[in-house]
């Protein structure tokens, strides 16, 4: 159960971020969201990296790690500092967040010009999770 509360927690975080509107938001295994012609849009996705043992009791304490991946897209067309604005809003709203044993930690940002199109900016925040 541990991947799907994770999976369940970062998303409901995701879907509570109010600087997207819901139509701009894109989950993994669901439909990505329809490109608008102007403004921002971005895609979620959460990649398990790492299980290992933390510590030895009666039973072995076991963590998972992993990077919560935000893609945010904006047309060429309107500069930059509005997609700065947004991803340093996501940044501020994911890093240290905490729910249950799930720990987000700081986030950051790369900047890439993809296209002639759309520039993309790429959020990442690594997460620790406690299985138990």
């Amino acid at each position: 159960m541990s991947k799907e509360f994770i999976r369940k927690s970062i998303e409901g975080r995701f879907a509570s971020f109010d600087g997207l509107s819901p139509d701009r938001k894109g989950y993994e295994n669901r439909k990505d969201p329809n490109v608008p012609s102007t403004g921002q849009w971005a895609q979620i996705y959460i990649t398990h990296v790492l299980r290992k043992v933390a510590s030895i009791g009666d039973d072995p304490c076991t963590r998972r790690t992993g990077v919560v991946t935000i893609e945010v897209f904006e047309h060429t067309g309107a500069g930059t500092a509005s997609i700065n604005r947004l991803t340093d809003s996501l940044e501020d709203y994911f890093s240290f967040y905490q729910v249950g044993s799930l720990w987000l930690d700081a986030a950051r940002t790369i900047n890439t010009r993809t296209s002639d199109s759309y520039y993309l900016s790429t959020v990442y925040i690594p997460y620790t999770y406690d299985d138990n």
